[in-house]
């Protein structure tokens, strides 16, 4: 999957800069993705950290308090993200939203995915306009306190 970015994502209220988010934590094995997605976010004002394995993802979310979001692929080396997912709603609480990326499209792989209480379920390839509404969403609602 190759998302290719000429210039930043425009809503119908201009930008998804300036709102209350604060650090976006970005898990997928593929570099690819990685750098095409943190690029989308960080043109339109969010601020984005990566992490290409649970080593690191676990490292960002312990040390960075910054961290309102994570947007994660379900399958990352070394560890599943339910598992992940579960540390962190165990570690926080529901303090920090998650939207999950997935090329596979079982239906068990959902279903255990909202049994998370995943935010949103994305399926690759990743369509720029819907990750960008749905983390505008929910950046808006304040849904989450900040940590």
């Amino acid at each position: 999957m190759v998302l290719t970015i000429q210039e930043p994502i425009r809503t119908t209220t201009q930008t998804l800069s300036f709102l209350n988010m604060g650090t976006i934590l970005l898990i997928d094995k593929d570099h690819r993705v990685l750098l095409n997605v943190s690029q989308l976010l960080k043109q339109n004002g969010y601020c984005v950290v990566t992490a290409d394995n649970i080593f690191c993802a676990l490292k960002q979310v312990t040390e960075n308090k910054n961290i309102t979001l994570i947007i994660s692929e379900i399958t990352i080396p070394n560890f599943s993200v339910y598992g992940f997912g579960e540390f962190v709603k165990e570690y926080f609480g529901n303090l920090i939203p998650f939207i999950l990326i997935s090329e596979l499209e079982k239906k068990e792989i959902k279903k255990h995915a909202y049994s998370l209480e995943t935010d949103f379920y994305i399926e690759k390839p990743i369509d720029p306009i819907k990750l960008c509404l749905y983390v505008k969403y929910i950046d808006t609602i304040g849904k989450r306190s900040q940590c």
